[in-house]
């Protein structure tokens, strides 16, 4: 039976695995960058000949990156697919090594760190809007440099907590903890306004459709083409009632690149012009999402056509 070109991103079994990742640690502890890159190079030219679907969601990203960026400044991009699957080999290394307290304080550039520690100082808490774009991990590594920023992440699948879990026995002390949500039932919830209460974060993709809810989209404008967006972080983020903030981490020549960005006090989703509210917000965060693409296209690692309605 052939399997269809346009599943949502949940049906697809994650490809690879926390004991791969594992067996890339070891080789990376004992041999180093040189040899674990040797073997990586193999491993993700397999994934990139094999994965049909997710090679063209690559293509199209990047064709869509290039466009929006000649538009804006009238410099073409020439983007090479594969780059992308390096950097996403390259990225798992920095998690590794981040954990690992090899990426210090010194590799970090936050463009706005006072405003960033006044607000934490606060303990209001709040909502930390995220994406795949970039290496969010790198910063929670680091929370020991800010202790009072204590982040729960959403995870959709097993896998992922296995990673993480992974990626946390290599740092017992890191700041994060894990929150595995299929649905948002009324006890995860009350679990959240727990944390908000306690100054802590909430941190979400907001570029991946839902699993249980993959039809509850919204559109938005998105690198010159409508793209689809889950409205579940959004409506969290405003039966929450705490501060939303926008926050990216991406490699550059000399280290890595952080902003936390605040966004609204609260999001509110009027009654009478609820959708109105929502397409907002959302187009909002398409628009940061936009900026920090061609910023840094090859970090790109959300492998599924965002503009493919599912």
């Amino acid at each position: 039976m052939t399997k269809p070109d346009n599943l949502h991103w949940s049906k697809i079994n994650e490809r690879g695995s926390s004991i791969g990742m594992s067996l890339l640690l070891f080789i990376y502890t004992l041999f180093g960058k040189p040899l674990f890159y040797l073997i990586l190079l193999p491993v993700l030219l397999y994934f990139y000949v094999t994965g049909k679907q997710q090679r063209h969601a690559v293509s199209k990203f990047q064709a869509n990156v290039s466009l929006a960026t000649e538009n804006r400044t009238g410099n073409k991009l020439k983007l090479i697919p594969f780059m992308q699957y390096f950097e996403f080999g390259r990225s798992a290394l920095d998690k590794v090594t981040a954990w690992m307290g090899k990426i210090g304080i010194e590799d970090i550039t936050f463009n706005n760190k006072p405003q960033m520690l006044e607000i934490v100082a606060e303990q209001k808490g709040g909502v930390i809007l995220t994406s795949h774009l970039g290496n969010m991990e790198v910063c929670r590594a680091l929370s020991e440099e800010v202790p009072q920023l204590k982040v729960n992440a959403l995870v959709h699948t097993q896998n992922a907590v296995k990673f993480n879990q992974l990626l946390q026995s290599i740092s017992p002390t890191s700041g994060i903890n894990l929150i595995e949500v299929n649905d948002m039932g009324p006890e995860t919830a009350m679990k959240l306004f727990d944390k908000i209460e306690q100054g802590e974060y909430i941190a979400i993709v907001g570029d991946r459709t839902s699993i249980a809810l993959h039809n509850r989209i919204v559109e938005a404008e998105f690198l010159g083409e409508t793209a689809y967006f889950p409205e579940g972080p959004f409506i969290l983020a405003s039966i929450l009632k705490s501060p939303v903030y926008f926050m990216s981490c991406v490699r550059e020549s000399k280290g890595f690149s952080v902003d936390f960005i605040p966004y609204k006090d609260k999001l509110i989703l009027k009654r009478n012009q609820r959708q109105e509210s929502l397409k907002e917000a959302v187009q909002d965060y398409a628009d940061w999402l936009s900026d920090l693409a061609m910023k840094a296209p090859y970090q790109w690692f959300n492998f599924f056509d965002i503009w493919q309605k599912k």
